[in-house]
């Protein structure tokens, strides 16, 4: 299986921006609890759940095609 993530392009590049930014999380230089739950937040806002959506819909596609 490879994933193609052209019909979610944008949405995996404003994640990958979104990670980019809170990257600082881990180094303490924000408050976790806090810190998690906007970067959640944004990923979600950002069409997260249509990435997900469109793995699922190719991961199916591909297992019935078995």
């Amino acid at each position: 299986f490879s994933f193609n993530q052209e019909p979610v392009k944008m949405e995996i590049s404003n994640i990958a921006n979104i990670l980019k930014e809170y990257e600082s999380i881990t180094g303490g230089e924000l408050d976790i609890a806090t810190a998690n739950a906007e970067m959640l937040q944004k990923i979600k806002d950002a069409g997260g759940d249509k990435v997900i959506e469109e793995m699922q819909s190719q991961v199916d596609a591909f297992l019935s095609a078995r």
